[in-house]
């Protein structure tokens, strides 16, 4: 699912660096390393999750709010 991906760096949301293919993303980190990950929208509700490079960490974080739009999303 990390091999075979397109560069999405500059688009939307995704810095400089990102790559997409088969349902994740991923963004590379300040700290070096690559975060891998997937997210999505409803109304009233935005999830992500997804795993750092080399076993760093994971992580999966749900808001029940409503999702920012524009420049707020990149924030």
């Amino acid at each position: 699912m990390t091999r075979d991906t397109t560069d999405i760096g500059g688009r939307d949301v995704y810095p400089a660096g990102s790559r997409y293919g088969y349902g994740v993303a991923s963004v590379p980190l300040s700290c070096g390393g690559v975060y891998w990950g997937h997210g999505g929208d409803l109304p009233g509700g935005s999830v992500g999750g997804g795993r750092a490079s080399g076993g760093r960490g994971t992580v999966t974080v749900y808001t029940t709010t409503w999702t920012a739009e524009g420049d707020a999303r990149g924030r």
